[in-house]
């Protein structure tokens, strides 16, 4: 489990669960969540990154998913 950085309206706390090759896995710090509205629909997207740190560009390394999301809205 790695914690999600959330981007966009609202705020949440919460934890994703990263399953794939256990060299890319083992390499992912947070995975990051982008929401918001595109045309008439609500967008979620999880996008698995290298770095939990704000200050550092994050870095998508291949090979891996997102199984489980645990979200709580603050």
């Amino acid at each position: 489990m790695v914690p999600i950085l959330s981007l966009g309206r609202g705020g949440y706390i919460g934890a994703a669960q990263v399953v794939g090759n256990l060299e890319n896995v083992q390499r992912v710090k947070a995975v990051v969540q982008v929401e918001g509205r595109f045309g008439s629909g609500r967008d979620q997207f999880l996008v698995p990154v290298t770095t939990d740190e704000a200050s550092r560009s994050p870095d998508r390394p291949k090979g891996f998913g997102v199984s489980a999301v645990i979200e709580f809205k603050m």
